[in-house]
């Protein structure tokens, strides 16, 4: 028995540190996609003043711009889920 309760303290050990370690990755992810997406509207907007050419540019980079938006939307909300759950357990 003594056997089993050791084997599953060192499980949940390494499980507590797994989710640090994650929960640090999610915010260099945020800090990334907040970056990213900053530049890319800078870039945009430094080269091209005419609107239409930003409304073409920025359809043609859809793909990286919204999934930029889409995993900054993700970071934000999983941020906001470790909070919650920080204050619910106080």
């Amino acid at each position: 028995m003594a056997i089993f309760i050791r084997d599953f303290q060192k499980r949940s050990d390494l499980l507590i540190a797994r989710i640090r370690l994650y929960k640090n990755v999610w915010i260099m992810f945020l800090l990334i996609m907040i970056i990213d997406v900053f530049l890319i509207a800078d870039v945009v907007y430094v080269q091209f003043f005419n609107p239409l050419t930003l409304i073409y540019v920025f359809w043609s980079l859809g793909y990286l711009s919204l999934g930029s938006i889409f995993a900054y939307i993700l970071s934000i909300s999983f941020i906001l889920y470790i909070i919650g759950r920080k204050i619910k357990t106080k």
